[in-house]
């Protein structure tokens, strides 16, 4: 249970955009060209999902050791996200470095100072990896009722942004939904904010409707509509699919 903790957490620490104070109309994505640029020329944002790009292979092959490159940039200049997976990075031994509980405890304590600050500011994912921190005692003693505080609050954040269009918030409204963070496991609720999400393009709820026709998740098992989604996310360029979808054909 851990484990799958961690790997949820992990996916949905891409970056959001407007804060829940003051919505905005929504921004198109950078083209992979114009975020290179900005993240070279020392943009922390554009360093952290870059990073995350790397990290999922998304529009770019997947390479971590390129991914914990762009965090560590991105960590040094007090984005809490990034200082959030260096932690993991360190515990794990992954992304080219050498395993370091120390070095991942020092992270995750940083990572906390920052999380907070830009949970602040309505950002969904910060609150997310803050609830991750209190459930498993990540740079801080465990503390199950601010754990609670930190998935409900993500969950408010998400839906604000989700509700005004923003597909990174609806996909990580439905990953809410699917594994019961912050709220009751709904899976109807999981598929339908994959499925707004997957309309304006967004390769990963793609995918997870994708996984939701293959596994009967909100909606009837389809072995057909399974496949012609993975095919369509390994199209646009998820590096993912190919670990996840099982009903290709051999």
């Amino acid at each position: 249970m851990k484990q799958t903790i961690i790997l949820v957490a992990l996916s949905l620490m891409v970056l959001v955009g407007c804060s829940k104070k003051a919505p905005v109309a929504k921004q198109p994505a950078l083209t992979l060209e114009a975020l290179q640029e900005k993240a070279a020329n020392g943009d922390a944002k554009a360093q952290f999902e870059l990073g995350n790009r790397y990290a999922n292979g998304e529009g770019v092959t997947k390479n971590d050791t390129i991914a914990m490159m762009w965090y560590r940039k991105a960590a040094d200049q007090g984005i809490g996200g990034a200082q959030f997976n260096l932690g993991f990075a360190y515990n794990s031994g992954t992304g080219g470095l050498n395993k370091d509980e120390e070095a991942a405890e020092k992270w995750w304590v940083e990572a906390i100072k920052n999380l907070k600050t830009e949970a602040s500011e309505g950002d969904g994912d910060a609150c997310m990896s803050l609830a991750v921190c209190y459930q498993l005692g990540l740079g801080t003693e465990p503390d199950e009722k601010a754990m609670h505080q930190w998935y409900e609050k993500a969950v408010e954040n998400y839906r604000v942004k989700a509700d005004a269009g923003d597909a990174s918030a609806q996909h990580s409204l439905g990953m809410c939904y699917q594994n019961g963070f912050g709220v009751e496991i709904n899976g109807k609720e999981a598929f339908r904010w994959y499925e707004k999400a997957a309309e304006q393009g967004n390769i990963a709820s793609i995918r997870a409707m994708a996984s939701c026709y293959e596994y009967g998740i909100g909606v009837e098992r389809n072995a057909i509509k399974a496949h012609e989604l993975y095919q369509k996310a390994r199209q646009a360029g998820d590096a993912q699919v190919a670990e996840t979808d099982s009903t290709k054909k051999e």
